[in-house]
């Protein structure tokens, strides 16, 4: 009878099979194209309008954070809006006391609670991005004007809600604060009507910021 191969012959050679294998694998993996690193997305900036309700309190803050952006505001003011029955029309204004405080273009107070109505909305500003992440606003993206001024014309504003400055304005209180609200009449004879009875001489177009 033949003898068979010998138990270190098998060995030697069934180790040499391993080696050559683990080469040809690193040599696949080599030829792979290596992935380059991910180039971050480019914020586009867009607004909202999240609800509040008068019946219930509340802050612009916790409303925007539903979408994950933050509200359009001025040192403390945060900017609201609702569709006024006196003025029968869209009026802009300051979230406060849990009512949107406006008036009307003869400066004639008035306020979503008042009026009853319930539907309010607060000004917000963020982006989702590509990947999904919600980022809030830089305050950069909201720009102010002097009333006799135009949105700069260098980069996109949003017509929408006034952000091109023709609706929405800012102005400062009797008492050294600032409140959002409602441009009227036709140019160069607009007005800025805001909730405080003692209004600055001087108020600022709101210019809201789109990057495409």
């Amino acid at each position: 009878m033949a003898a068979g191969p010998r138990p270190t012959l098998l060995f030697a050679a069934f180790a040499l099979l391993l080696v050559m294998a683990s080469c040809s694998d690193r040599s696949l993996l080599n030829r792979r194209p290596r992935k380059n690193p991910p180039t971050p997305d480019t914020p586009v900036y867009s607004f909202a309008w999240a609800s509040i309700s008068s019946t219930s309190a509340g802050t612009c803050e916790a409303a925007c954070s539903n979408y994950g952006f933050a509200p359009i505001q001025s040192t403390d003011a945060a900017l609201c809006s609702y569709a006024s029955v006196e003025v029968k029309g869209t009026v802009y204004g300051t979230w406060t006391d849990d009512t949107c405080k406006a008036a009307k273009p003869d400066g004639t107070q008035i306020d979503s609670a008042t009026e009853g109505v319930t539907a309010v909305t607060c000004g917000c500003c963020g982006t989702l991005n590509r990947r999904g992440y919600k980022l809030s606003c830089p305050t950069n993206v909201v720009d102010y004007v002097a009333s006799a001024g135009t949105c700069p014309a260098s980069v996109a504003w949003t017509g929408s809600a006034g952000g091109d400055g023709t609706k929405i304005c800012l102005r400062g209180t009797g008492a050294g604060g600032v409140e959002f609200g409602t441009i009227s009449g036709p140019a160069p004879g607009d007005t800025c009507a805001i909730w405080d009875a003692t209004p600055a001489a001087t108020w600022q177009r709101v210019c809201m910021r789109v990057f495409k």
